[in-house]
């Protein structure tokens, strides 16, 4: 699937493990290219997504900033579904609160502009805590 991802995307929002970071980068050097990713947050902790722990977050980046073929870009997260998009505030206002501390560690080759969080449910109260992209998916089909 990285292979394929890399040949059609101009980003990858969901890079959850090292592995993955590892494969993009083979296959972006293959291809003559960097490929922009996002680090995928598991900022919830929920056990149903993916996702790098907060608390990994600096030696991810650290770890990721060796990988030729890659360049991230920034952070990803997925809140918790709820009917009530408040109750996920904290995830986003977090987030965003990680990717500023990230930031100012100036890792090598880690460049941490972009925060994609919020998805059709819950998009307003994300763009509120800074989303730079959301992902809107029912609300168009709707």
């Amino acid at each position: 699937k990285a292979n394929k991802a890399v040949k059609l995307f101009d980003m990858i929002e969901s890079v959850h493990n090292f592995h993955l970071a590892e494969v993009i980068g083979k296959h972006s050097m293959e291809q003559n290219k960097v490929m922009p990713v996002l680090v995928q947050v598991n900022y919830a902790k929920e056990e149903s997504k993916h996702g790098i722990l907060k608390e990994e977050a600096e030696d991810f980046l650290i770890a990721c900033s060796a990988i030729e073929g890659i360049k991230v870009k920034g952070l990803m997260c997925m809140a918790p579904f709820t009917e009530h998009p408040e109750e996920v505030r904290y995830v986003f206002r977090g987030l965003k609160e990680l990717k500023e501390t990230l930031a100012e560690k100036n890792i090598p080759n880690i460049d941490l502009k972009e925060l994609s969080m919020g998805m059709s449910n819950d998009y307003p109260i994300a763009v509120e805590e800074g989303a730079t992209i959301v992902r809107i998916g029912t609300k168009i089909f709707v």
